[in-house]
């Protein structure tokens, strides 16, 4: 709550804040948190947590980037590296700026969207066992398919983002309540679509 409106208005409030730089600087308890701060270095994991909310907050396809230039691409970076994408094709300031701006972060915007559209109660009401069951062999496919195209990454162009990141990993390393979380995550999307 606090969050969103202070974002929403451009204003980052000093909770807020300090929340961030808890996250950033305290113990994290989620193990994928805790790959992306290692990936990007605890100086700068709370710019990407920041340019995370504000991607989950502001309604429209556009961050509100209100400085310079110089600074926008070191924070684009900073979210590139913290999502996954490799940092060979993160150097590159005109890929990344076409790839982060039109491709990735109005997709992220339509997802983070389509969560907060999610009626969770009623979602716990109408899931079944069973649902949840197909939800997971879906789930593992879908994984299994990703594992199988990063085989084939070095026959993509130097041009082409290339991730780094290895989701069936993380998600295998995730504890039981956490990958019942991502399943239900994944069931909600799937919800929204047949409706």
């Amino acid at each position: 709550g606090d969050f969103k409106q202070a974002i929403q208005a451009r204003d980052i409030s000093e909770e807020a804040l300090d929340l961030i730089e808890y996250y950033a600087e305290g113990d994290l308890h989620i193990q994928p948190l805790r790959r992306i701060r290692k990936r990007i270095g605890r100086q700068s994991f709370s710019t990407f947590l920041r340019m995370l909310i504000e991607l989950a907050t502001v309604p429209g396809n556009e961050m509100s980037f209100v400085y310079d230039k110089h600074e926008q691409l070191l924070d684009l970076r900073i979210l590139a590296l913290g999502l996954g994408l490799e940092k060979r094709f993160v150097q590159k300031k005109d890929n990344l700026e076409y790839y982060l701006i039109q491709v990735l972060m109005p997709q992220l915007h339509w997802l983070f969207g389509r969560l907060q559209e999610i009626r969770w109660e009623r979602l716990q009401e109408d899931t079944t066992d069973f649902d949840l069951l197909q939800t997971r062999d879906e789930f593992c496919t879908w994984l299994m398919r990703w594992g199988g195209a990063r085989q084939y990454q070095d026959r993509l162009s130097d041009d082409y983002p290339r991730w780094q990141i290895n989701v069936q990993e993380i998600f295998n390393s995730l504890s039981m309540a956490d990958q019942t979380l991502v399943l239900v995550g994944w069931l909600a999307l799937r919800s929204l679509q047949s409706s």
